[in-house]
């Protein structure tokens, strides 16, 4: 079991369905999944330039936007992220997205504001969407009736640090 699967009551779709040596998987489209699909067509719901609101545990909400692009020939999706508290407090980070062409698994690394510097995190595509475990924390990314969903919970207790929505204002 990986830790995608620790701490939750099931399996994650990445180590119950997936045949041996297969890269990432297109996140709408069941029948598709266990067949090599390119980062382009991963990733294409979440591509473009998304504005928000989120729901912080350690305070008030904020502003944000996050916009995912294709680049370095279709190898990689990056990510940039910025949320903007209404005291004015600021909070910046670059993604980077890659297929690791060793075992076929989603590796994310994220570049942030606090100065951490980032290990790889891993990554699947679920019928729900695009899940990530990074430093203790689940991350989930879907697009549910054309908005961006995220949410970050801790992986022990499940409680949510970040709740956001957000709708797209450029991109395909």
């Amino acid at each position: 079991m990986c830790s995608l699967c620790i701490a939750r009551w099931w399996r994650c779709y990445w180590h119950t369905s997936r045949p041996a040596a297969t890269s990432a998987f297109a996140p709408d489209n069941p029948s598709r999944y266990g067949r090599r699909v390119s980062l382009r067509e991963t990733f294409w719901p979440l591509l473009g330039t998304w504005t928000g609101v989120e729901r912080l545990a350690s305070g008030p909400s904020a502003r944000a936007m996050i916009v995912f692009k294709l680049d370095v020939h279709d190898l990689v999706v990056t990510q940039d992220y910025r949320r903007v508290r209404d005291g004015g407090d600021e909070y910046t980070g670059h993604g980077v997205f890659m297929i690791d062409p060793s075992s076929g698994g989603l590796l994310w690394w994220l570049f942030e504001s606090s100065g951490r510097p980032p290990g790889p995190a891993l990554g699947s595509w679920s019928p729900d969407g695009l899940i990530l475990l990074a430093n203790g924390a689940e991350h989930r990314l879907a697009v549910v009736d054309d908005q961006l969903r995220y949410r970050i919970s801790t992986i022990d207790t499940e409680v949510d640090q970040l709740v956001g929505s957000y709708r797209r204002i450029s991109g395909h």
